[in-house]
């Protein structure tokens, strides 16, 4: 597949012809930071110390990523968004779990009029919501966001429920 336009020059040949020019240097990428990689995986982020949900997937997404070559600095932040919002979605999840998801409404004179979900399970759905969304951001490929894409929550459950056994 050809490109349109001139070929690309480096920074080095537009040196030897005295056409460089730093402020448009290819190197640095827009916001002004230099691409660099991580060495190694970061521990979770303080906020997490009582969250092995957050914890956990984390861990999981930092090492894909790491794995893959593409764990940033500049990423980190919006990976631990998106930890933040999956375990707030998995917690609504359990509290919606202990009344009705459904709940039936009433006219004044007692006949229901329409069922609606409790505000836990909308909740859920709303912070699942913003996970996903947040994991976009990351300028990931479609199939590595597939692959980081969160598990339901019975799946991530029996992960949660693996790691609370580890620690005990």
């Amino acid at each position: 597949m050809a490109s349109a336009g001139r070929p690309h020059k480096s920074d080095e040949e537009k040196e030897l012809q005295g056409t460089f020019r730093q402020d448009r240097k290819r190197a640095i990428q827009a916001g002004g930071q230099p691409v660099t990689l991580l060495a190694q995986i970061p521990d979770p982020p303080e906020r997490f110390a009582d969250d092995l949900r957050a914890q956990y997937q984390w861990q999981y997404v930092c090492e894909e990523l790491f794995n893959l070559g593409m764990l940033r600095p500049i990423m980190l932040d919006w990976i631990e968004l998106y930890c933040a919002y999956l375990s707030d979605s998995f917690r609504f999840r359990e509290l919606a779990e202990h009344e009705d998801w459904v709940v039936q409404f009433q006219n004044s004179d007692g006949q229901p009029t329409y069922e609606g979900i409790t505000k836990y399970a909308t909740l859920a759905d709303k912070a699942f919501d913003k996970a996903q969304q947040t994991l976009k951001l990351l300028c990931l490929d479609p199939a590595t966001v597939r692959k980081l894409s969160p598990v339901g929550p019975e799946k991530a459950k029996t992960k949660i429920q693996q790691l609370i056994d580890r620690a005990k």
